[in-house]
């Protein structure tokens, strides 16, 4: 498997988590790390419920520092 598809993998399903959990500006990052690793539709899908579920998004934690 590629590096890269299987690291999106992962950072797919942290972004899931986050999701769940209702951490949407976690998720949001950790989606978008996915698609910029490997870009599959889930991924595409799952930032499209986050951005549904929170469509005001936070200044990410490395633009706030």
């Amino acid at each position: 498997m590629n590096a890269n598809l299987r690291d999106a993998l992962k950072s797919l399903k942290q972004a899931q988590a986050a999701r769940d959990a209702g951490d949407y500006t976690e998720a949001r990052e950790l989606c978008n790390k996915s698609i910029a690793l490997f870009s599959t539709p889930e991924a595409l899908k799952l930032r499209e419920s986050i951005d549904a579920l929170d469509p005001h998004p936070k200044a990410s934690r490395s633009q706030s520092n």
